[in-house]
């Protein structure tokens, strides 16, 4: 299941959809989709 998580980097925040995966027996996230900043979105 995808969910939706924020990343902040130099101060900006940006919303991936993220899903959870096992990589080598250990759960990783995923990224599946750039949303974008936070300011461009709303």
């Amino acid at each position: 299941m995808a969910t939706i998580q924020s990343k902040t980097t130099k101060g900006y925040k940006y919303w991936y959809i993220v899903e959870s995966r096992r990589v080598n027996g250990k759960p990783r996230p995923i990224v599946l989709a750039y949303l974008g900043k936070a300011d461009d979105l709303l």
